[in-house]
């Protein structure tokens, strides 16, 4: 084995600089010419040429050093890849092109065999927290029927439910006179005409309309103030029936008084209405409009749910919403109009994130700019989908290309600003030159691409799917397009320069014969322009003069400290105001119709309507959701149940202890309902509890004396109450021999007897009416599964004889006691809100102290009625949020710091560029206070990314002034405002223009991103020129002061050396 030595190349150069006489005599002799006369002499002649001149100093000693040392760097033997290019431009541009367009064709053939390339979901965020303890205890009850066990009490036999009889969707229109009342004869004559368009809607009542479950199943009528003059309730009271709205207030004024009427007044009436025997006023007021699900050609609400959902939003976008949308641009007579139904809402959501998305258009952008991001995306996107198998893209993922339309553009003008300023210098070859611009561009953009994409990688760790999914993936873009621009861009820049640059006008102009360059001859020091006596761009000699001089000015420079210490101290202020954000997530502007609709539901109604109230429900036979077999990133997936097997109530101690609780939940005192947020019955002032074994003992009290003419049906001496036992079961099942058919079937040990007595007080001893008002309170909140030996009684009922079936033998799977809460969602934060969670927890678990073993298993959660998440679980996920912001600045800011010092191989410019980040971070901060928001969602994801955004710049400058030659820091400072600021400053000017349009958006989080960007990009731009600058003029190391070079050179040469000893040590 040949020995191999390892070989370490110091980055330092030697200069070899022949010198004549300084001050007063011939200068140095460089490449060949005539040297300079310093200080009152000939300028320097570098490469032949006059050097530029000095806006501020006389040539030193150091320039010419300087110059020298460039030279030397820019004769380096070239890089094998642009020496590729240079030789076989057109080979490497097919090749690197072929590439890019060979990741978008995989795409669409994939897209095209059916493969869910891009699996879009626009409709829903997905930020569930899926290991929190909340959120499984959530999806285990929403779930408890899916696993097909438990039994669907109201269907039929082959599990088949009335058509339209279940609620599918509900439609809300709203009707609001701000300075008026809405509640007058002209204004309710409209709502009626409004509503009665919507109601009596063809299409609508023969096939969505929700109805009756019991004969002739009419449509349900709309839950609305007209009901109370329509003559809906005159059985409950005569006065209710005004049809021409002469007597308003008195009407509204019964309804207030009868309990029958007083829940759906109560709905309907915003909660700073006045309702009195003499006067009704309101600003606002509300309906319902019920559809129905199962709808024709499904068994059951359970059938292809999403195929019925589907259904029914197509028809209220072709029939609701031009009606809806008609009324909200004309309004309602002298009221606003606006609406909302579930369905609506997400075809609005949807429908605006492609109209967002379509805001782009290419006005800031060029062609090869639409082409990078069309290939970096494809590129990102197989990554992401096929090699990562990740199976989510949201609302956030169209946010990650709007940063890739900015960052894209930036990565690009830093490399073509790079090319251009190297066409004042001359090189051996066109491959030198390359080279040289490769080297700097491409370590620029490394070191901005990685802080970038870190930062975007932080949120990758989130426990929540739609932000670590976006972190991750914008990472991946920001990634793959920096690979695009180092590995295509040098193709495109070399085969312009070479075929296309010395073009006259245009493409069909004839060419000069010498039009194309020889790739071998030496480069001429200028440019075309340059030859026609042009100097620099003006932004290149404004940069490197005027404001050279100013912000290195002696005084001015301190005035501009002064004014960037104002601009801080005010944004201090502004952050000291900094609050967490309470509400549910808005993605649509409040100007908007949906907008208002979210705005007004939450805020100007009370929260006693059953679609608003928060429920605790106190749960026994159920498990946390076993989510195992979901793929990580399928949100859709809700896992598999998990049943307490443990749980019965067939002993006479478990009923008992149920009792209990229920008894001493409805009769606590007023302070510990406070403690617990328990809400009181308007009427009654009792506590409102729904406790199905209170209703039992209820109903089993009158079943004791219940009669068959003059006849009793049970002894005199009997007790059906709980607790209740086998002796009880059997009597029932006697007494009733034509209910509870073969129970000769059952098997000699049968013990499940409290089963029995639930079911026949479910189906009210199947006495009229039917569905008995228990199975319509009740069926919810407990839950029996199949048993092998279950019987099965026809039930010839609703007309359809032997199509209904009563089930005995039955198990008992779950039961839960409901409880209503006075929380209100939109004003409960997680400071507030989880105190109260753990009181709920103590409650119950010193509850469970003294059950018996059969209720250990019980938890309490929270539910709402329309909304798909706990309450529990959202204000866990505001903690998660604000934890996550703070995690993310504070990350962000201490990986940018080694990055910054690295990339600059300075100790002391790296940290004064993170002096710069973090103030333009705290000023972003800012933003959010001063623009009235508070620190949610979008928030947090956005203050993860402020520090990654904000490097961009000031690592550019830092790495231009520590890459300059000059040893001392005006110099140096000069070099990087003349090379470097141009690229920043363009690159800044195009993000800014990107994120201009998403404040057009309407989409509230395409427009706060787009408002947090251009804030980020306007602040990092005014910090890196102004204030990182000027810090630089005042404190920039001079020499080698604070460099790491020697540390650098030493790791580089550990690394080198170790990899020489692996070759060493293979045969």
């Amino acid at each position: 084995m040949e020995s191999t030595q390892c070989v370490f190349v110091a980055e330092t150069q030697t200069v070899d600089v022949a010198f004549d006489t300084i001050n007063g005599n011939a200068g140095p002799v460089i490449n060949g010419q005539a040297g300079p006369v310093i200080n009152g002499q000939a300028g320097p002649v570098i490469n032949g040429q006059a050097a530029p001149d000095n806006p501020v100093r006389e040539a030193t000693d150091s320039d010419v050093i300087a110059e020298e040392i460039q030279r030397k760097k820019r004769d380096l033997s070239p890089l094998a890849y642009c020496r590729f290019i240079t030789n076989r431009p057109k080979l490497a541009f097919g090749l690197t092109l072929g590439g890019h367009i060979l990741m978008v064709a995989v795409t669409a053939i994939l897209a095209g065999s059916g493969y869910d390339i891009i699996p879009i979901t626009f409709d829903r965020i997905p930020l569930d927290i899926r290991t929190n303890d909340d959120y499984l205890r959530f999806v285990s009850w929403t779930n408890r029927f899916e696993d097909g066990t438990v039994i669907r009490r109201g269907v039929a036999s082959d599990g088949t439910q009335l058509t339209r009889t279940q609620r599918g969707d509900v439609l809300e229109l709203f009707f609001e006179r701000d300075d008026g009342n809405v509640l007058t004869k002209a204004n309710l004559q409209k709502v009626k005409e409004i509503e009665d368009e919507f109601w009596n809607n063809a299409e609508f009542q023969s096939s969505f309309c929700m109805r009756d479950e019991i004969p002739p199943y009419a449509c349900v009528k709309p839950v609305s103030v007209l009901r109370f003059f329509d003559g809906t309730y005159k059985g409950v009271d005569p006065a209710l029936n005004d049809p021409t709205f002469d007597n308003i207030p008195q009407v509204l004024y019964t309804a207030k008084m009868n309990n029958d009427t007083l829940g759906d007044l109560y709905y309907a009436l915003g909660k700073n209405s006045t309702i009195t025997a003499t006067r009704a006023h309101a600003t606002i007021i509300r309906e319902k409009i019920y559809l129905g699900m199962p709808l024709k050609g499904y068994k059951n609400d359970s059938d292809r749910t999403l195929d019925q959902i589907d259904d029914i939003q197509k028809f209220t976008v072709k029939h609701f919403k031009p009606l809806g949308t008609k009324y909200f641009a004309e309004g309602a007579g002298e009221m606003d109009f606006f609406y909302s139904s579930l369905t609506l809402l997400f075809d609005a959501i949807k429908s605006l994130v492609f109209r967002d998305m379509s805001l782009t258009g290419s006005f800031w952008v060029s062609g090869w700019a639409v082409l990078s991001i069309m290939t970096g995306f494809s590129g990102a996107n197989l990554i992401y989908r096929i090699a990562l198998d990740f199976r989510y893209f949201g609302i956030f993922h169209v946010l990650a290309i709007f940063i890739l339309l900015c960052i894209g553009a930036d990565d690009v003008f830093v490399f073509y600003d790079t090319w251009k300023f190297s066409a004042h210098y001359q090189y051996k070859s066109l491959a030198h030159r390359l080279s040289d611009c490769y080297r700097k561009a491409a370590g620029a953009m490394l070191y901005t691409s990685l802080t970038t994409a870190v930062a975007f990688a932080v949120s990758a760790a989130s426990p929540l799917l739609g932000i670590s999914t976006f972190g991750l993936f914008s990472a991946l873009l920001i990634v793959v397009n920096y690979i695009s621009v180092i590995v295509f861009f040098p193709t495109v820049i070399v085969t312009y320069h070479i075929y296309w640059e010395n073009y006259k006008c245009c493409c069909c102009c004839p060419r000069d014969a010498s039009s194309v360059a020889d790739v071998n001859d030496p480069v001429p020091t200028t440019s075309k322009k340059k030859k026609n006596g042009k100097r620099h761009n003006v932004v290149v000699r404004f940069l490197g003069g005027p404001y050279f001089r100013f912000i290195t000015h002696p005084v001015a420079r301190w005035l501009i400290l002064l004014c960037f210490a104002l601009l801080v101290s005010g944004a201090l202020y502004f952050v000291s105001r900094l609050e967490i954000n309470q509400e549910q997530i808005k993605f649509l502007k409040d100007s908007s119709n949906f907008g208002r609709y979210l705005l007004k539901s939450g805020g100007a109604f009370p929260p006693r309507d059953e679609m608003g109230t928060t429920y605790i429900m106190l749960v026994w036979g159920l498990k946390n959701q076993d989510l195992s077999r979901c793929h990580r990133t399928d949100h859709q997936c809700m896992g598999d149940t998990v049943w307490d097997d443990s749980f019965h109530l067939n002993s006479a101690v478990s009923q008992q202890a149920l009792l209990d609780l229920c008894r001493k939940l409805k009769t606590m005192s007023k302070e510990d309902r406070k403690r617990l947020h328990i809400r009181e019955d308007l009427v009654t002032g009792q506590a409102e509890v729904e406790c199905f074994v209170d209703d039992m003992n209820s109903f089993y009290r009158l079943e004791r004396d219940r009669k068959v003419g003059d006849e009793r049906v049970y002894p005199n001496d009997t007790s059906l109450t709980l607790p209740v036992g086998e002796l009880e079961g059997q009597l029932v099942m006697n007494k009733n021999p034509s209910v509870f058919q073969n129970k000769s079937n059952l098997p000699e040990d049968f013990s499940r007897y409290f089963e029995v007595m639930t079911s026949f007080w479910f189906y009210n001893a199947f006495q009229p009416p039917f569905p008995s008002q228990q199975l319509i309170d009740y069926s919810s909140l407990v839950g029996e599964a199949k048993t092998p030996y279950v019987q099965i009684v026809p039930l010839p009922t609703r007309g359809q004889s032997n199509a209904w079936t009563y089930q005995y033998g039955t198990r008992l799977r779950f039961v839960a006691i409901k409880i209503s809460t006075d929380l209100e969602e939109a004003n409960l934060g997680y400071s507030k809100g989880l105190p109260i969670r753990d009181e709920w927890e103590d409650f119950l678990t010193n509850e469970k102290k003294t059950m018996p073993e059969t209720l250990q298993g019980g938890f309490q959660l929270t539910f709402q009625r329309g909304q798909d998440g706990s309450l529990w679980h959202w204000l866990t996920l505001q903690k998660t949020l604000v934890t996550s912001a703070v995690t993310g600045l504070v990350v962000g800011l201490g990986v940018a710091l080694p990055i910054l010092i690295f990339a600059t191989a300075n100790i002391f410019t790296g940290l004064l560029a993170t002096c710069s980040i973090l103030l333009s971070t705290l000023c972003v901060v800012a933003i959010i206070p001063l623009g009235g928001w508070k620190l949610g969602l979008m928030e947090s994801i956005n203050l993860t990314l402020v520090v990654g955004l904000s490097v961009d710049y000031v690592v550019h400058l830092a790495e231009g002034y520590s890459r300059s030659s000059h040893s001392k820091r005006l110099g140096r400072l000069h070099d990087t405002l003349a090379q470097v600021g141009i690229s920043v400053l363009s690159g800044a000017c195009t993000t800014i223009g990107g994120s201009a349009f998403l404040l057009l958006a309407e989409i509230i989080l395409f427009m706060q991103f787009g408002v947090f960007m251009f804030a980020t990009i306007l602040f990092s731009i005014v910090f890196a020129l102004g204030f990182f600058s000027t810090l630089l003029g005042i404190l920039g190391p001079e020499d080698d002061r604070g460099s790491i070079k020697p540390f650098k050179s030493w790791l580089w040469k550990v690394v080198t050396c170790k990899v020489c000893k692996r070759e060493e040590s293979q045969p």
